[in-house]
C-alpha cells in the first residue's frame, strides 16, 4: 500500500532551498510552489539546476543540466557512454533529457519525515555533488556534443579520471 502525504503534514523542502539560496545571494526563479530553478557557472561550463518537489511521494528531484545539446541522444555511442559513466557514480546518474537533448546529472531524494534542517544540508550536498560530477565529466559530454564521428580512443580518454591540467 502506498503512503500518501497531505499538505498539512508535509513541509515543502523548496522553502528551505529558497532560504538557503537567499543566504548565499544566489539568484533563482520559483515559478510554482513545486519548482525552483537557478543557473550556476562552474569552472568548465554553465549549468541549469532544477529542483522539483513531488508532494504525493515526499520526493525531491534534483537536475543539473549542461548547456549543450547532443546531436543524437539515443545513439549507441551515447547510450554506451552513459552506462560506463553511471557505473562509477555512487549517487545519482547521468541522463539525456529527451525534450532538450541536454545531458544532465539527476537524483531523487525521499524526504518524508526528515527535519527541515537535514533537508537543507542534503540540498547543499546535492548541489555540490551535482556540480562536481558535471565538472568532472564535462570533457566527455563536450566530446559527445561534437557533430562528428567519435573516435573510440578519444572516448576512452574522455571517460578517464583526470588530475590537474596540462
Amino acid at each position: 500500500m502506498m503512503n500518501h502525504f497531505h499538505e498539512s503534514e508535509t513541509l515543502n523542502p523548496l522553502d528551505g532551498v529558497e532560504e538557503m539560496l537567499h543566504d548565499h545571494d544566489w539568484e533563482f526563479v520559483r515559478p510554482r510552489h513545486d519548482e525552483l530553478y537557478l543557473q550556476v557557472t562552474g569552472k568548465r561550463g554553465t549549468y541549469q539546476i532544477s529542483f522539483l518537489w513531488q508532494e504525493e511521494f515526499g520526493a525531491l528531484q534534483f537536475f543539473c543540466e549542461y548547456d549543450m545539446l547532443l546531436p543524437d541522444p539515443h545513439g549507441p555511442v551515447v547510450a554506451k557512454t552513459l552506462q560506463t559513466v553511471n557505473r562509477t557514480l555512487w549517487l545519482g546518474h547521468f541522463d539525456i533529457m529527451p525534450e532538450t537533448r541536454q545531458p544532465c546529472f539527476r537524483h531523487t531524494s525521499l524526504l518524508s519525515g526528515n527535519p527541515i534542517d537535514t533537508t537543507a544540508a542534503n540540498v547543499r550536498d546535492l548541489i555540490d555533488i551535482g556540480l562536481s560530477e558535471c565538472e568532472r565529466h564535462y570533457p566527455l559530454f563536450s566530446l559527445l556534443h561534437q557533430e562528428k564521428e567519435i573516435d573510440e580512443t578519444a572516448l576512452a580518454f574522455a571517460t578517464c579520471e583526470t588530475v590537474g591540467r596540462a
